[in-house]
């Protein structure tokens, strides 16, 4: 090869390992995190939510249920004045109307298909039947349930970057706002309309800018209070897992900064105006003046966790709600997607005094983010007095609905022990209310029967899936031919199991012997709660020889595909390969030991069945 060839060949290897070791080292600092983001959620939460909150979990005295499901893409949400409720489907490129009857969602359907990104809805104070709909390219006009359809009330900018518009009726002014992102991660936009909040008649004259410097403030609200605008801030990319923050902005009205629009700080400064140098290194900035400082700048109002992904936000009204939650904020937690360690995926309550003075942030709603992924991701916000709130989700494709219970109070440990109220440790657990009211756990009859028989696993309120272990030990005369009866009941009491645990020792002794046995079953909801009875096995059938242990357990998310259920070992002595568990007689045979050897699966009929193999077949043949 001649040397210049070689030398382009080496160049090219170089440049690609380089690229490659780059792309690497980037991956690894900015997409550790991304699985929940990219991956469907790991259960259907509509299967596995109820109003106990399980899987997510919130104050006590509230409850959680699906207001409305297949639904997927769900961002923004507005109510008609029929208390019909609109919900845009952004990627998808619907919207959608739920036609809400007694409180339920009687009827669904895409009203609008085929937009541009659809993502901002508004009705008109004015005229509480136009329906605004904001696409990435521009605002129309729906005359809702008549003939007519979309009128475009004027364009908007497109192309790259952040694509959703969110759109609101000022409570005072009675103008359209519409936010507008920016179209890159950290830039000079050359499109002034970027990375801003701009406002128009309701017609779209007279548009003019409100506020800029805002990298991407997804959705803002006005404050009841004092009629202020909020907005919610994502911060940017590639600067590490905790900077620069997230944010929470109150966004000024020009006619209090002499007309001018305020500068929120981006690309330039973030957070409480701290300045991006990052950003200089790479544009090669120059400053007139000392960059980030008021009033040039406009400082976060809050800051909040890096990558968070702040979208939806709601002042909580007065009427049907705590007085503790009076004045305050919800913001959604959307959640990171390019940090190593996930965050967000919840709804926070932002503690504010009468004033709007910061007091502090508690978590609302947590659970969606779980080992396994995410179950869903909060986006929109509403909420409404008597204590009702709803939440969309674009990646369950749901909408929620939260209710809280003026006339709540603890009635028994579970929920005394979510209150965060005073537990002692002793066994039973037991849980005090302010007023001295104590709840004890309840565990079953485990105490009464701990000198006949003990359980090791589960243990009392353990949550359980299938296929379920059970170990423990019990006395010899628990058993009967080395085994027991074990059932499983729903919280109605009936049977959804019922197998034999079998002494893993020497029986025949008055002696504690180990014993397992192992469940399947599918049927209970997610939450519901069961009971698992231990009973003594009593061949006479005389009533004064029964006796049972009783332990109270929680069923969790059923891990069922949808596919043909596996093929179980069951049978008393393990001698039988079926698709459910069955109940056979206890006698013994040696050739049952042979079949250890086999393999219990599903045979060409579709039956569950033995497969011989030929060390079955040698083990048959030597008995």
């Amino acid at each position: 090869m001649p040397i210049h060839r070689k030398i382009y060949f080496w160049i090219i290897v170089v440049t690609f390992s380089g690229a490659a070791a780059w792309s690497g080292i980037y991956a690894w600092k900015n997409l550790r995190g991304i699985g929940p983001v990219i991956k469907g959620p790991p259960e259907d939460i509509t299967k596995t939510i109820n109003t106990t909150g399980m899987p997510l979990s919130m104050p006590p005295g509230f409850s959680i249920e699906i207001f409305a499901k297949d639904l997927p893409g769900a961002r923004v949400m507005a109510f008609d004045g029929f208390g019909n409720m609109w919900v845009s489907q952004t990627k998808q490129g619907i919207v959608s109307l739920l036609e809400v009857q007694d409180g339920k969602v009687a009827r669904q359907n895409a009203v609008l298909r085929n937009l541009k990104n659809p993502h901002g809805l508004a009705f008109d104070p004015q005229n509480e039947f136009a329906l605004y709909i904001a696409e990435e390219d521009k605002i129309s006009r729906l005359p809702t349930y008549s003939d007519g359809g979309p009128e475009k009330i004027i364009d908007l900018s497109e192309g790259g970057g952040h694509y959703t518009r969110t759109i609101g009726f000022g409570p005072e002014d009675g103008r359209l706002y519409v936010s507008i992102g920016s179209s890159c991660n950290v830039c000079h936009e050359n499109d002034p309309r970027r990375a801003t909040i701009y406002s128009m008649n309701s017609n779209g004259s007279d548009f003019k800018l409100h506020a800029r410097g805002l990298r991407n403030s997804v959705f803002f609200d006005w404050s009841y209070i004092d009629g202020r605008m909020w907005a919610t801030e994502m911060g940017r990319d590639s600067l590490g897992d905790d900077i620069p923050p997230d944010e929470i902005n109150i966004i000024h009205d020009p006619s209090t900064n002499s007309g001018q629009a305020g500068n929120y700080g981006w690309p330039t400064c973030y957070g409480k105006n701290i300045h991006d140098t990052n950003f200089d290194k790479f544009d090669k900035n120059t400053y007139y003046e000392i960059p980030c400082r008021e009033p040039t700048e406009i400082p976060s109002y809050i800051d909040l966790q890096a990558h968070s992904a702040p979208l939806g936000l709601a002042f909580i009204q007065e009427e049907g709600w705590p007085e503790e939650y009076w004045h305050d904020l919800f913001v959604a937690y959307h959640g990171s997607w390019n940090r190593s360690e996930p965050t967000g995926y919840k709804i926070v309550r932002v503690k504010l005094d009468a004033q709007g003075n910061y007091e502090g942030i508690e978590d609302f709603i947590t659970g969606w983010l779980t080992d396994k992924g995410a179950l869903g991701r909060p986006v929109d916000i509403i909420t409404q007095s008597g204590g009702i709130m709803y939440v969309s989700d674009d990646h369950a494709g749901v909408i929620y609905k939260i209710t809280y219970r003026s006339d709540w109070s603890v009635r028994n440990f579970q929920e005394c022990a979510d209150a965060g109220y005073l537990i002692m440790e002793s066994y039973p657990r037991q849980c005090r209310e302010p007023g001295g009211k104590t709840f004890s756990e309840e565990i079953g009859n485990e105490l009464e029967k701990q000198n006949l028989i003990r359980i090791d696993s589960p243990r009392p309120n353990s949550i359980i899936k299938s296929p379920l272990t059970i170990t423990g030990e019990a006395r010899g005369t628990w058993y009967f031919e080395a085994s027991f009866p074990v059932e499983l009941l729903d919280e109605n009491g009936n049977r959804i199991a019922i197998h034999y645990a079998q002494a893993q020792d020497e029986w025949m002794t008055e002696d504690f012997v180990p014993f397992e046995s192992i469940l399947n079953f599918s049927g209970p909801s997610a939450g519901s709660k069961g009971t698992l009875i231990l009973h003594k096995d009593n061949p006479s059938g005389l009533p004064e020889h029964d006796d049972q242990l009783r332990i109270p357990v929680i069923f969790g998310p059923s891990t069922s595909s949808g596919q043909a259920k596996s093929c179980i070992i069951t049978g008393c002595s393990s001698q039988v390969c079926a698709e459910e568990e069955v109940i056979t007689t206890c006698e013994y045979r040696e050739e049952y030991a042979c079949y250890r050897t086999a393999k219990c699966e599903r045979q060409t009929d579709g039956q569950c069945g033995w497969t011989e193999t030929q060390e079955l077949t040698s083990c048959l043949n030597a008995k």
